[in-house]
């Protein structure tokens, strides 16, 4: 099982990125992984990097819409 972070920066609710993480979730959530999702979509733009900022994390983007 692994630990599954999800981070949506949509500022539309029910977008299409929305709904690509809500089936990824259930996806994962069915084989068995834990899943977290934080919205970014109440911050400023300023605080929207998307997954450029994920990047420099060293973090792994595994789908990303804004791309």
């Amino acid at each position: 099982m692994s630990s599954i972070l999800v981070i949506t920066t949509s500022l539309r609710a029910k977008s299409n990125s929305d709904r690509l993480a809500d089936e990824m979730i259930r996806g994962a959530k069915d084989a068995g992984h834990e899943v977290e999702h934080i919205s970014l979509k109440r911050l400023s733009a300023a605080f929207r990097a998307g997954s450029t900022a994920l990047r420099r994390l060293n973090l792994r983007v595994l789908c990303s819409a804004a791309e």
